[in-house]
């Protein structure tokens, strides 16, 4: 699932440090060269291509309504789990992509998590992808936080029984003002878009 990037799933950079070598070590012993042989070999076939329902948005739609600044935040609720807040933030945005940190919170407010990570306008497009023969697409309207809005839905069947629901509404090119997870008749997580400005 290429899943809703900017939504639900909060990005946490992790730095990783490389050490250079001490420049007076000796060099390890050498490996006694193995002839190999030159017969020809013959490539696997590379699996067919996953053919992908529309995306809700083109590339410069999504850049238009994301300038340098602006913030969504959702409220996340998860069977078993505390409600949580998430923030996205796009903290600078250009005509190649943005830079977007994404900042986990209790309900009152204290960080559980914060993170910043890139992407290319058609990278953010791409996460609104999903396969056609696993998603159906409805229109609705739908009642949110964010007011009554015209929205194209996606049904997605994901593995593990599960089905993930996604509302992106037709004013607001990005994240689905809505988005939960159902498995069986049970719904296991809610994300509630309630602000961006």
């Amino acid at each position: 699932m290429r899943g809703s990037l900017l939504s639900t799933v909060l990005v946490v950079a992790a730095n990783s440090t490389l050490l250079a070598a001490c420049s007076n070590a000796a060099p390890p012993p050498q490996e006694p060269k193995t002839q190999v042989s030159s017969a020809p070999t013959t490539a696997a076939p590379s699996a067919p291509a996953v053919e992908m329902a529309a995306a809700p948005y083109t590339a410069a739609e999504i850049r238009d309504n994301w300038p340098t600044g602006k913030k969504v935040v959702f409220r996340v609720v998860e069977d078993g789990k505390p409600e949580t807040v998430r923030t996205v933030e796009f903290v600078k945005s250009d005509s190649a992509g943005a830079q977007i940190r994404m900042t986990e919170t209790d309900t009152k407010g204290a960080v559980i998590r914060s993170g910043d990570s890139t992407a290319t306008w058609e990278e953010l497009r791409s996460h609104g992808e999903f396969p056609k023969d696993k998603t159906t697409v409805t229109q609705r309207t739908t009642v949110s936080p964010m007011g009554t809005l015209e929205c194209t839905v996606y049904k997605v069947e994901e593995g593990e029984g599960q089905v993930h629901t996604y509302h992106f509404a037709k004013k607001f090119p990005g994240p689905p003002v809505l988005h939960f997870v159902e498995k069986g008749d049970k719904r296991i997580m809610t994300a509630t878009m309630e602000s961006a400005k």
